[in-house]
C-alpha cells in the first residue's frame, strides 16, 4: 500500500482538477445547487455513478462527475495504486459562497484508504491550497448542507 504521502498527492491533484478549467464539474454544479438554493454539494466518488439522483437528468453534470471519477483513478494509478481497490471513502464537496459566481469557491477532496488512512485537502477558485477547518470524516463526507470549509 502506498504511503499517507501519496494518498495526500492523490487528494491535492485531484482537488485541483476538480477546480481547473479542464474539469467542468464545478460550472453545472454550481447551477444545479443554486437551482435547489444550496451552497454545498458532497459527492461520492466510489459510486458506480457519482452523479447524485436528484440531478442525473442534467447530461453535463453526469458526465463531467463520471470523468472526474477516471481522473481520480488514473491519479491513484499514477501514485501507486491499484485503481479503487485500495480505497474505502472517496468523497469531493464542492462550496458555493459567492454569489456571483458561476464557479465553486473552494472544493474538498477527502480519501481514506483501507488501513483506515484519512486525508483531505482543499482547493479555492484561484487554485490555491487552502486550509481546512478541523472536522470529523462524518461531518465532511456524510452531509450536503454544511460541512467542510477553508479557514479564512
Amino acid at each position: 500500500m502506498p504511503s499517507k504521502k501519496r494518498l495526500t498527492s492523490v487528494a491535492q491533484s485531484t482537488a485541483h482538477h476538480a477546480m481547473s478549467g479542464l474539469c467542468y464539474v464545478s460550472q453545472h454544479l454550481s447551477k444545479a445547487c443554486r437551482k435547489e438554493g444550496k451552497n454545498g454539494y458532497v459527492i461520492d466518488l466510489l459510486e458506480s455513478n457519482p452523479c447524485p439522483d436528484e440531478f442525473r437528468t442534467i447530461e453535463p453534470l453526469r458526465l463531467s462527475l463520471g470523468a472526474l471519477k477516471d481522473k481520480l483513478k488514473d491519479i491513484l494509478v499514477s501514485e501507486g495504486y491499484s485503481e479503487f481497490e485500495e480505497i474505502k471513502e472517496a468523497f469531493i464537496r464542492f462550496g458555493f459562497t459567492d454569489p456571483k459566481s458561476d464557479w465553486a469557491t473552494f472544493c474538498v477532496v477527502g480519501l481514506k484508504d483501507t488501513e483506515g488512512v484519512f486525508v483531505q485537502k482543499s482547493v479555492d477558485q484561484t487554485g490555491k491550497t487552502t486550509k481546512l477547518i478541523e472536522h470529523t470524516t462524518e461531518q465532511v463526507g456524510g452531509h450536503n448542507s454544511g460541512g467542510c470549509a477553508p479557514s479564512a
